[in-house]
C-alpha cells in the first residue's frame, strides 16, 4: 500500500470530531484559559438558567440574567459556555430529569410500559413547559434524554418489532407528548392573557368583553376587574375557549352550512350532560386522576402500535 493510500484509509476510519454540542453535553472538558482559577461550572450555570426558565419562562433566561443570578458579570459566563445556544442545549438535558430504571414491573405487558413511559413524558413536559420549546431544536442526546429513549426501547425491545420500527414508534409517541405539551402551554397563556385583559376598565375588544364583564360569554367580573372562572348563561368561558368549544360551535356555526359540525358539536354538549352515558372507548381503566382526553389520545396511539405489532407477528 502506497504512503498516500495509507493515509486515505488511516482518515476514513477515524470519526469525525463530535460537535461541540454533543461534547459539552456530556462533560467534555473547555480548553484551558488563561486567567483566575475557575469559580464556577457548567452544572451550576446550567442549573440558574433552569431556575430562571421554571420561573418565568424561557424568555427570560439570558446570558445577563444567569450571571446576575449568579453574582458575576456576564463576561465570567463565556469562560465556561460558548454562546446562549450552547446553555441551551445544556438546559435540554439536565432540565429532562433522569427516568426510573425500567418503566415495565414483572409480568407487566409492554403496552403498559410504553404508556406508563409516554405519561411520565408528558408529566416532565407539563411540569417544565420550556422543555418543550426547546425540543424544537435541540438534539436529543444528552445522557438524560437518551437514557429516556433506552427506557422505551426496553420497553419494545419484546415486541419483536424491527428496530428501525421501533424507534419509528419512540418518535411517534414523542410527537404526541410534544403536541399535547405545546397546547397545554399555549392554553394556559390564553388564560393568562384574557385575565389581564379582563382586568383592564376598559375591557378587551378583542374578547368581546366591557368592564362589567363579557358581552361574549355573558361571564361577570369580580371587584378586582378579573373575568370570573365561572362562564356565564352561554356556557362560553373566554379564559379558555376550547373547554366550552362545542357551546360555541352550536352557537356560530349554522346548521345548515356546516351540518356535520353543528350535529357533533350538539351530541357532544348532550354527552356532557349526561356524563356515565358517554365517555371514551377503552378507558375502563382508572387514570389516577389525569384527565380523560389526555389518556385517551396516549392510548389511541398506543392501539396503533399494538395493531403493528399484531400484524408483525402474523407474517
Amino acid at each position: 500500500m502506497s504512503e498516500r493510500a495509507a493515509g486515505t484509509a488511516a482518515s476514513s476510519s477515524t470519526p469525525a470530531p463530535l460537535p461541540r454540542s454533543v461534547e459539552i453535553l456530556w462533560g467534555a472538558p473547555r480548553a484551558p484559559r488563561r486567567g483566575p482559577r475557575p469559580a464556577l461550572s457548567t452544572e451550576q450555570i446550567t442549573d440558574a438558567a433552569i431556575a430562571l426558565a421554571d420561573a418565568d419562562g424561557l424568555a427570560a433566561v439570558s446570558m445577563a440574567r444567569v450571571a446576575e443570578s449568579l453574582g458575576v458579570t456576564t463576561m465570567a459566563l463565556y469562560r465556561y459556555v460558548a454562546n446562549k445556544d450552547e446553555l441551551l442545549t445544556l438546559m435540554s438535558d439536565a432540565g429532562a430529569t433522569p427516568p426510573p430504571a425500567s418503566f415495565l414491573e414483572p409480568g407487566d405487558h409492554w403496552r403498559t410500559g410504553l404508556e406508563r413511559w409516554t405519561i411520565a413524558q408528558l408529566d416532565l413536559m407539563l411540569a417544565r413547559p420550556w422543555l418543550a420549546e426547546l425540543a424544537l431544536f435541540t438534539l436529543p442526546v444528552g445522557p438524560h434524554r437518551l437514557a429516556w429513549l433506552d427506557r422505551a426501547l426496553a420497553v419494545l425491545a419484546g415486541t419483536g418489532l424491527p428496530a428501525g420500527v421501533q424507534l419509528t414508534v419512540v418518535g411517534l409517541l414523542s410527537q404526541h407528548v410534544l403536541g399535547e405539551a405545546r397546547m397545554r402551554a399555549d392554553l394556559a397563556r390564553m388564560a393568562g392573557v384574557e385575565q389581564r385583559l379582563g382586568g383592564t376598565g376598559a375591557g378587551s375588544t378583542g374578547a368581546g368583553s366591557t368592564g362589567a364583564g363579557s358581552a361574549g360569554s355573558g361571564g361577570t367580573s369580580t371587584g378586582t376587574g378579573v373575568a370570573d372562572a365561572t362562564p356565564g348563561p352561554a356556557g362560553v368561558d373566554d379564559r379558555d375557549p376550547f373547554a366550552s368549544f362545542d357551546q360555541l360551535v352550536v352557537r356560530v356555526a349554522d346548521p345548515a352550512t356546516y351540518p356535520a359540525l353543528h350535529r357533533t358539536a350538539t351530541e357532544i354538549g348532550a354527552e356532557a350532560a349526561a356524563p356515565d352515558a358517554a365517555g371514551h372507548p377503552g378507558d375502563e381503566t382508572a387514570t389516577d386522576g389525569r384527565d380523560d382526553e389526555t389518556v385517551f389520545g396516549i392510548r389511541l396511539v398506543l392501539d396503533g402500535v399494538e395493531a403493528l405489532v399484531e400484524r408483525h407477528r402474523a407474517r
